[in-house]
């Protein structure tokens, strides 16, 4: 229990440079919040998270961006409200839509950092982030056997992250 309240104290110290660094923040021409369309997803190297620790590196990087190129390209990557669709057993409420991402990319000078790039929110989903009703997104990933985050699946929003290095949203 210790070492989980050194993480979150640690998470809450980085919680403004992490948001800083992200570049999740906008804002419009009225100095509103305005949901984010590019999202930090995986930063390089550890992503701490209650489920384990889980690296994002060049490798890390190589196998999730070719499992996203051989995904069907006719669906865009889908996110939902805490992870409902992806419940075992399903979750009896729907599993309402977020947002869409057509596109993921690595940082912009092509190291091991993962974007969610021209995120296309719902209406109702950017009504509640710019509400600040839903402040946080947690991403669903399959680790490869070595600890490696080997294929992102969606990511989902949450006032509840698992992973300890996320940016919030607003």
């Amino acid at each position: 229990m210790g070492e989980a309240k050194r993480r979150r104290r640690e998470h809450e110290k980085l919680v403004a440079l992490a948001a800083y660094a992200s570049g999740t923040f906008e804002a419009g021409e009225d100095g509103k919040v305005v949901a984010p369309t590019e999202i930090r997803l995986f930063h390089a190297g550890l992503n701490h998270t209650s489920k384990g620790d889980f690296t994002f590196d060049d490798i890390a990087a190589q196998l999730v961006m070719e499992a996203f190129a051989a995904r069907n390209h006719s669906v865009d990557l889908m996110g939902d409200y805490e992870h409902q669709s992806l419940a075992t057993p399903p979750i009896k409420a729907l599993a309402t839509c977020t947002q869409f991402v057509p596109e993921i990319r690595r940082d912009a000078n092509g190291g091991p950092e993962l974007w969610a790039t021209n995120v296309q929110w719902t209406d109702v989903a950017r009504s509640e982030i710019e509400a600040k009703q839903y402040r946080y997104f947690s991403p669903a990933f399959v680790p490869s056997e070595d600890g490696r985050i080997a294929q992102l699946i969606n990511f989902a929003l949450t006032n509840l992250p698992a992973s300890y290095d996320i940016a919030p949203l607003v």
